[in-house]
């Protein structure tokens, strides 16, 4: 088993920009882990920001939104 989130040599950017780190560390203390798929984004900071809206767009959703 590897520590490597992809089978690809794509390292993650370092240093992470400040709210991506911050966003990580706030994985790390409440899920005891970085989620892989975040680690796996984090080649391309873009990328990442990306995921991470689609996923909070998506996950997040209110119904709110469906009442207008």
């Amino acid at each position: 088993m590897t520590d490597s989130p992809t089978a690809l040599n794509l390292p993650m950017v370092s240093p992470l920009p400040e709210a991506t780190q911050k966003y990580f560390d706030i994985c790390q203390d409440k899920l005891g882990m970085v989620p892989n798929v975040l680690q796996a984004y984090a080649f391309d900071i873009d990328k990442l920001n990306a995921f991470t809206a689609l996923y909070n767009d998506c996950l997040l959703y209110t119904s709110d939104a469906a009442d207008e």
